[in-house]
């Protein structure tokens, strides 16, 4: 014998298997873009510290040439008493 199944009760298995489905769905879509917004956080706390360094570096640089840049001028330019005194009053200025 034969035995009928209920229409209603047949859509509504059907219909709940489709809500079962389409939640899992979702929470693996949701667990999905967590991890893929952890991932563009970390990328852009390296670019940020990758950036903080090639400044630092810069301004390290610029801050070496300049001191060396001052102490060869310091070097290269006399003080204006050993300069007078070295030209033994044959420089155009006590002409």
């Amino acid at each position: 014998m034969k035995r009928e199944r209920d229409p209603v009760a047949e859509m509504v298995v059907a219909i709940k298997g489709f809500g079962d489905g389409f939640v899992k769905m979702e929470r693996m879509k949701k667990e999905m873009a967590r991890e893929v917004e952890a991932i563009q956080r970390d990328m852009e706390m390296k670019w940020t510290e990758m950036i903080l360094e090639s400044h630092e570096r810069i301004v390290e640089a610029f801050g070496k040439a300049l001191s060396e840049r001052r102490n060869k001028k310091a070097k290269r330019m006399p003080t204006p008493e050993a300069w007078i005194l070295g030209c033994q009053g044959n420089c155009k200025v006590h002409s």
